[in-house]
Order: structure tokens, then sequence, then C-alpha cells
């Protein structure tokens, strides 16, 4: 079963605690946490550079483009994520609100969602206390139920209860374990919505991928449900063998 990354940001030529992160830093990033593929994003910013990203994953077979969408460039944004999904090979959408100041439940994502909804694509949605709370995700989930979403930080620590709430009664939701870095809540997670719900990411690289593997493996789930949470689910989830 293959491990998989689902969040790890691509910084370009920015240091990230005095070093640049290449394509040579970020796979002995994931060899070290025992990663075999890694979803990098560009941002958080309000325009990402989601050409640039392309042409970095291009060549590595290892790496998998997400493309962060900032929807309040309208009909532009719709357009980018259709020829990041099409041409670029881009299957994740990423959706941070908070980055660019719209509510996630308000109008201006919609025809974003509803042109991955078209093209079949995963959703990560950043949640937290501002403009995205799990209960607000869980709008999205509502009004797109055949469009699968990750729930990446499952509310933080404050709204973590909320998340795994939402996660009951939307079966398309997925808690993502990025920046959740205490075992027994990510364990609280897998304990009330199942192993097959729980997505594991690292955040990176500022958070070591290793660090952030370990905060899964020391749940003690068992061989299957540990397999489905570091990368089993996200496979299923991307059709990836």
């Amino acid at each position: 079963m293959k491990r998989i990354d689902f969040e790890y940001y691509w910084t370009e030529q920015q240091p990230v605690d005095g070093k640049i992160y290449g394509i040579k830093e970020i796979l002995e990033d994931a060899d070290l946490g025992g990663i075999d593929l890694v979803a990098l994003i560009a941002g958080p910013i309000t325009n990402p550079n989601n050409c640039g990203l392309a042409e970095f994953v291009k060549d590595e077979p290892r790496l998998i483009g997400c493309c962060q969408i900032n929807p309040l460039f309208g009909q532009a944004a719709v357009e980018e994520l259709e020829t990041a999904a099409t041409q670029w090979g881009m299957p994740i959408l990423k959706l941070m609100s908070v980055a660019c100041n719209y509510p996630i439940y308000g109008q201006a994502p919609l025809p974003v969602l509803d042109k991955a909804r078209e093209l079949g694509l995963l959703v990560n949605i950043h949640s937290g206390a501002y403009l995205s709370t799990p209960a607000q995700v869980g709008l999205v989930a509502a009004r797109y139920p055949e469009l699968p979403i990750i729930m990446e930080h499952m509310g933080y620590r404050d709204g973590l209860g909320e998340a795994i709430e939402v996660a009951k009664v939307f079966p398309n939701v997925h808690l993502g374990t990025n920046t959740v870095a205490e075992p027994l809540m990510i364990k609280r997670a897998v304990q009330e919505v199942g192993p097959e719900r729980v997505c594991f990411a690292s955040n990176g690289p500022g958070v070591p991928m290793d660090f952030a593997v370990e905060s899964i493996r020391r749940l003690n789930l068992g061989e299957e449900a540990e397999g489905l949470v570091l990368g089993g689910n996200l496979a299923r989830l991307l059709g990836i063998e």
C-alpha cells in the first residue's frame, strides 16, 4: 500500500528555516518519512503559481501537483482549474479561503467547485476558525455530496469535535491530519469516523515528514488501519493503484 502525503508546500526559491526545498530536498524529506508520493501545493498566497508548479513536478513521478485556486478571479479561476486538471495533470483542487479572504460557504467558490465536480477532482479545503470552520466546510459538503473533500487540519484543536461531527453527517468528507500532530487527537478522529476517512499530510516543509508520520505510527492503529491513513485512502480517492 502506497504512502502518500496530501499536502506539502512548494516554496519556489524561498527558504524554509534557511533551506531551499528543490526536488532533491523534498524527496529526501519523503524518504525520511517512508513516503512514496507527495502532493505539492503552490502558496499559500492569493495568486498561486500553478503553472510554475506544473513545470516543477512534470518529470518527477513521485510528485503530484495540487492546484490552489483563488475563486475571486472569477472565470479566469475556473479556466485555470480546467487547464491544471486537463493539461497539467493536477488531480487535486485546494481552496484556502483564509489566504484569499472569502467565505468558503459563500457564492465565490461555487463556479470553481462546479468545475471540480465536472472534472472529477478531489478537493482539499482548509479548515480553521475563520472563513472556513468545520461546520462551514460541511455546508460545501452538503451542496456537493458527490465531491470527495478532505477537510485539512480537521478544524485544529478547538474545532476537532465539530470536524468529527461534520464527517459523521457527510460521507464525502475526509479528515486531514496535517498540523494536528497530537496523536490522541488523530486517534479520536480515527475511532469516531473510522480509519478509512482520515488522510495523512505533513504540511511540510515546515513540518518534517518523519515527525508527521511518527504522530500516526504512535497511535498503534494496526497495520491495516495505519496503511489506510498513511496513503491507502488517498490512493483510493485519486485512483492510484
